[in-house]
């Protein structure tokens, strides 16, 4: 079984809990496996502003409802690219110049977008402040791509 699996498998033995508690499963899911402190689910929103929807673990002394400018938030990278951004350690990275290095001091992270009609609606990102000791792998992405998958989808579902 691989590690995908898994994941799956843990979420589906979830699957009648609540959305939220589907969603904060797979946000300690993640930091579980890409060995990070912190799981974030943003909404994006006017293609500038950052609002976090879910954070794990709860305790993390981020407020769900938080706005950020995304300007100045390390999903400002993911959103820019569209796709995976993995950084092993951002004061060596090319990125370190971002305003969001400056602001949060987050030398570890991974972020994923997801789409809704071609749309980037959220990012599910994991991070750390100190640096890992091993860099994000090929595990970690398919993972973290899974489970924005995942949680977009959850998020598309709750919509009216």
């Amino acid at each position: 079984m691989n590690l995908t699996s898994d994941i799956r498998a843990r979420l589906e033995q979830a699957k009648t809990n609540s959305r939220s508690d589907q969603i904060n499963l797979a946000l300690e899911i993640g930091c579980e496996v890409t060995n990070t402190d912190l799981g974030i689910v943003s909404l994006i929103t006017n293609d500038t502003d950052y609002t976090v929807k879910y954070v794990y673990p709860q305790d993390a002394g981020l407020e769900v409802g938080t706005v950020f400018e995304l300007g100045n938030t390390y999903c400002d990278l993911t959103f820019g690219q569209g796709d995976l951004v993995s950084i092993d350690h951002m004061a060596k990275s090319e990125y370190k110049l971002h305003p969001c290095y400056s602001s949060f001091k987050i030398e570890s992270y991974i972020g994923d977008v997801y789409r809704e009609n071609k749309q980037v609606i959220c990012t599910v990102n994991f991070s750390s402040v100190p640096p890992l000791n091993e860099a994000f792998n090929e595990s970690h992405k398919e993972t973290v791509r899974f489970l924005a998958r995942y949680i977009g989808e959850a998020l598309e579902k709750a919509r009216p």
